[in-house]
């Protein structure tokens, strides 16, 4: 056992074994205020103040440990084989630091940072310009994304370049697997659009709010689909920002309107065309009634007589006939004419759809069988006055 003071401020020290053999420093200082300082050659390498700070490189200790080099600052911890150690640096290109909150947080400087396992670069992560890249460093391994339980929760398939929520074997470029999947795209208010799944069935709901909007959702058979709401609100398609037309949860229908009260409200004018082999015109009123084949004076113009009504009627054939099993215009006899001859006689009678189907305006030739029954019958006239005339004669 030894003792002597020495060095500036020093009070005492003691440097000896204690009971348990150790090697024991102890210093004291009058102030309290002194530190324990190691020099070599002159230059100070290690300092412990007061408070028990310890630091490598300076004299005034920020940390519990700290280690101050001019180039880069190192600490390696070693296994007592020296095959296995960690090795932390600091200089002016890296940076790790755990936090108090145990937060690990690595500055590479602009580099880059590579995970490896085994010896063999398993991640890169690359810091640009612009961009933070993610970059597996071995062909076709995926990256996984698991839950503190080890379930898997998302998997990037690098050898497909596919998504897999759910799926450890995405099919699609994002493929989400659940008995409740989803996917909700929204602003920063409720608006949303969403799709999703439920039990194998595809949905598609979109809206303020999923319960109130418009869905796409499975119909009443398995390859069915429908497009409507599941709850208390109608269907409505717009074009140019404006509705156009609206099917209420009753049921009724509205084109150009968005209230309808009955099953079909139509504001404006209707044409449809090709029923029953011609084509009919229908009109609304101002009181919304349906008006078929208007003919009303206030409408018309150019209004003529018919010309020789008789002598084309004369050239009419009326026929029966029925339908093919291609044309589904029902089964039976009916009666009519033939439209390709109609028209070599009565032109404005005869009317060709879009697909070259021809057809017979059937109400439009009552005017024409009107003024020839007319015209028949100014003949029948003419006829019984000269029979009479002629009786007259002869019974004289």
């Amino acid at each position: 056992m030894a003792s002597d003071a020495w060095n500036d401020g020093l009070v005492s020290s003691t440097l000896g074994a204690d009971s348990t053999e150790d090697v024991v420093i102890h210093f004291n200082e009058s102030d309290g205020s002194g530190t324990f300082k190691i020099e070599n050659a002159g230059t100070q390498r290690m300092i412990i103040d007061s408070t028990g700070k310890t630091c490598f490189g300076a004299s005034n200790p920020a940390k519990r440990l700290e280690i101050i080099d001019d180039s880069a600052a190192q600490l390696r911890l070693t296994q007592a084989s020296g095959t296995q150690f960690v090795d932390f640096q600091a200089d002016s290109s890296s940076n790790l630091t755990i936090d108090a909150a145990g937060d690990i947080k690595l500055d590479a400087g602009g580099g880059d940072v590579e995970i490896l396992v085994g010896g063999s670069s398993v991640l890169k992560i690359s810091n640009s310009s612009s961009d933070v890249v993610f970059q597996p460093q071995q062909t076709d391994k995926d990256i996984i994304f698991k839950e503190d339980g080890g379930n898997e929760i998302m998997r990037i398939d690098s050898s497909a370049e596919r998504v897999g929520i759910g799926t450890t074997s995405p099919d699609y470029k994002v493929d989400i697997r659940d008995t409740e999947a989803g996917l909700s795209v929204r602003s920063a208010s409720t608006s949303r659009a969403m799709f999703q799944a439920r039990n194998g069935t595809g949905i598609f709901l979109a809206g303020a709010d999923c319960s109130t909007g418009g869905d796409i959702f499975p119909g009443s058979s398995a390859y069915a689909s429908a497009i409507g709401s599941y709850s208390n609100h109608p269907l409505q398609l717009a074009t140019n920002n404006s509705i156009k037309m609206t099917i209420l949860a009753d049921g009724n229908v509205g084109i150009g309107e968005t209230s309808p009260d009955s099953k079909l409200e139509v504001h404006g004018e209707i044409h449809a065309t090709n029923l029953d082999g011609s084509a009919i015109n229908l009109t609304c009123n101002a009181a919304g009634q349906i008006i078929r084949d208007p003919s009303d004076r206030r409408l018309k113009k150019n209004i003529k007589k018919i010309k020789n009504p008789l002598e084309k009627v004369m050239k009419l054939k009326g026929i029966t006939f029925e339908w093919k099993p291609e044309a589904k215009m029902g089964k039976g006899v009916n009666y009519g004419m033939i439209a390709q001859e109609v028209k070599k006689v009565v032109p404005e009678l005869a009317s060709t759809a879009e697909d070259g189907t021809m057809g017979v305006r059937y109400t439009n030739a009552v005017a024409l069988l009107v003024e020839a029954l007319k015209e028949q019958q100014e003949q029948i006239v003419i006829l019984e006055k000269k029979i009479k005339k002629l009786e007259g004669k002869k019974s004289k």
